[in-house]
């Protein structure tokens, strides 16, 4: 029997956040698997998953937070960033070398950049001490973090955001910014100011800030129209093509900031745009494309992008209603089923749509994507998608179904988690993270090769284990953030044959079992389950995926031994490969009754002949430890072969007729 190749998530490890209200808002992952988090907390928060404590206290109000931990989930640094107003770091990006890492988000008043440090690094917003935010850019150290600078981009008279952030090139980085009536985007230089037509609805800026200091890049894009918009995400283009970003906009407006005119109409409330801002003086617009539905909700909560070329673009989120897609072959919809369903759009570099895909269950229910993910930059990778989930929902986004649901018969609001194949969309697992609450929520998603880490907040209890056993995390009292490690492992196949499945050999001699390479280590067992290593008498494992067991039978009892090889990688796999070896004792054997077979002389000094009724064939010799010593072929019923260079003493000679002893003198 053959098993198949399975893919499941395997729990490394999952800690949840000593503080109340804690909101993790954005992280990343480096190759080596270190990740940082970033958000805001009010009150106490104690930043180390074991037994150290690593406290901080918010100012006021709620300061923000960045904090690294390691791959086995150990406090590295951490800085806190707040004073006596709203403090909240939004988003988190790494330099391209992994050197350094940038962050973005608001403050009001005076705020401490490193307020656990012994020198202040102090910011006031434009308006002094009143009422608005101002937005930030920061930068520090990734192995140590020590700062190396802190921005704030403003007005003085009204409030703006640090949305997201995303590198542009070794040097430099993007910065999204949510405004309303003015923007001062250079701290160095007052002119580089920009004030909108109409000062009371959202508008978005997109700047190009330098890694090193901080400084203003010269490059900026933001488009003056009456209409709100909302930037939502922003990706790196590959290929030096500058920065993709999402988000929302109503009515009509014209996307391109030129004198060209490039006007999109949204269907009705707000509808999605997905743009490109190419890398050069002015910004200019790329490319546009918009997406929505006739109804007042579309939200585009995350995007992805495979940076290699060819790429692929990803957008998930939430609608209601049918969202309509505009394609170079006319149009394509998806229509939820309820209130609100998820959906994750892939689109190509040029922002055309390669398939859009709802993820829904009935009409009652909810589900919404908080993040998607590619697991590589491959064009073959796979995307992951994360959310929350109230009843059902159909995880199978081709032709087929495949339901999952939240705990307590789909009454509670639960985390799931899926990923799916880009080249045909067939799913590769999904589960639900169940949970005894009502309070659950999705927030953001890491990954770093072949682990993922997800975030959010819960109250009450959220079962981290997604297999058949439980690993709990608690929060029985008051709104918790968690941090949850997975290691995204498929089973193997079951290895195939290099060699016979079934050996006699007689004791003390070896043999060689060999399976092909699987692509995974071989894991050799014992029928009984036991792992065969080296230091086991008798066992020598060989070859590059350990797919070569040399077995040396001189200790072994008499009679069959079965031994299966199973590929193991991160998982064993489902089925093994079995051999058996049958050891046979070859010396207490004087001739085979059913056919005749004679040696003379015996003892015998230069020349051994064989007869036999029948044909003789293949001759072999052994010593006394089971050794082959010499071999030749009869091909009549009649043999003379030469053991003059044999040394003195008791033989075995074996036909495939039979087997006698002999003496050579």
């Amino acid at each position: 029997m053959i098993g198949h190749a399975q893919t499941n998530l395997l729990l490394e490890w999952a800690n949840k956040f000593n503080s109340g209200n804690i909101s993790i808002n954005d992280m990343v992952a480096d190759n080596s698997g270190n990740v940082y988090i970033v958000g805001n907390f009010i009150g106490t928060f104690d930043l180390d998953f074991s037994q150290a404590d690593v406290t901080i206290t918010a100012s006021y109000t709620a300061d923000g937070f960045i904090v690294k931990y390691n791959e086995l989930g150990e406090y590295q640094w951490s800085k806190q960033i707040g004073g006596i107003g709203f403090d909240s770091v939004n988003g988190v990006a790494l330099s391209i070398a992994q050197d350094k890492v940038i962050i973005t988000g608001e403050f009001e008043y005076t705020c401490n950049f490193d307020v656990t440090g012994q020198t202040p690094l102090e910011l006031t917003t434009y308006d002094g001490f009143q009422t608005n935010s101002d937005a930030f850019i920061a930068g520090y150290d990734a192995n140590l973090g020590n700062p190396s600078f802190y921005k704030k981009i403003g007005s003085d008279s009204n409030s703006e955001t640090g949305t997201s952030i995303t590198v542009a090139s070794p040097t430099e980085f993007f910065v999204g910014v949510t405004f309303y009536a003015s923007l001062q985007y250079d701290q160095a230089v007052s002119s580089n100011n920009i004030v909108a037509s109409n000062q009371l609805v959202d508008h978005f800026f997109v700047g190009k800030y330098s890694l090193l200091d901080g400084t203003y890049a010269a490059h900026n894009f933001w488009i003056d129209d009456d209409q709100p918009m909302v930037l939502y995400d922003m990706v790196t283009a590959p290929g030096n093509n500058g920065v993709n970003i999402v988000g929302t906009f109503k009515e009509t407006v014209d996307f391109d900031p030129t004198p060209a005119t490039n006007n999109k109409t949204a269907l009705g409330g707000n509808d999605i745009f997905l743009l490109n801002i190419p890398l050069f003086d002015g910004f200019g617009l790329g490319w546009i494309t918009t997406f929505g539905s006739t109804d007042e909700f579309e939200q585009p909560l995350a995007m992805d992008q495979i940076q290699n070329l060819p790429s692929l673009i990803a957008v998930g989120g939430t609608f209601n209603g049918e969202m309509v897609f505009t394609t170079s072959n006319g149009t394509e919809s998806i229509v939820s089923n309820g209130f609100t369903d998820g959906f994750v759009a892939t689109f190509d570099a040029q922002g055309n749509l390669v398939r859009a895909n709802q993820l829904g269950g009935a009409s009652n229910d909810y589900e919404e994507i908080s993040e998607v993910k590619f697991d590589s930059n491959s064009i073959n990778a796979k995307l992951i998608v994360y959310g929350t989930l109230k009843g059902n929902i159909d995880t199978d986004i081709t032709s087929g179904e495949s339901i999952i649901q939240s705990s307590n018969g789909g009454q509670n609001l639960d985390l799931y988690i899926a990923s799916y194949n880009t080249t045909d969309y067939s799913k590769v697992f999904a589960n639900v993270l169940e949970s005894t609450n009502a309070i659950v929520s999705s927030r953001v998603l890491a990954r770093a090769g072949s682990n993922i880490y997800i975030g959010g907040y819960f109250f009450g209890e959220l079962d981290a284990d997604v297999s058949s056993a439980v690993s709990t995390l608690s929060a029985p009292s008051i709104l918790e953030g968690f941090l949850i490690k997975y290691n995204v492992c498929q089973t193997p196949a079951t290895p195939t044959t290099g060699s016979p499945l079934y050996y006699n050999v007689c004791q003390g001699n070896t043999v060689d079992l060999f399976v092909n390479d699987s692509g995974s280590p071989i894991q050799w067992e014992l029928a009984d389950g036991e792992i065969i290593t080296n230091n086991t008498t008798g066992y020598t494992i060989l070859g590059f995926q350990q797919n070569v067991l040399s077995i040396n039978t001189t200790s072994f009892f008499f009679g069959e031994i079965e031994i299966n090889a199973y590929a193991n990688s991160c998982a064993r796999s489902v089925e093994p490969l079995s051999f058996t070896v049958n050891i046979e004792d070859c010396f207490s054997i004087e001739t085979l009754e059913e056919v005749e077979t004679v040696v003379y002389p015996n003892p015998a000094k230069h020349d051994l002949t064989i007869t036999s009724s029948e044909e003789i064939g293949t001759i072999k010799i052994f010593n006394m430890l089971g050794e082959q010593v010499q071999q030749a072929y009869g091909v009549s019923t009649q043999f003379t072969i030469d053991i003059s260079q044999l040394e003195t003493g008791v033989y075995l000679l074996s036909t495939e007729k039979g087997k006698t002893k002999f003496i050579k003198e």
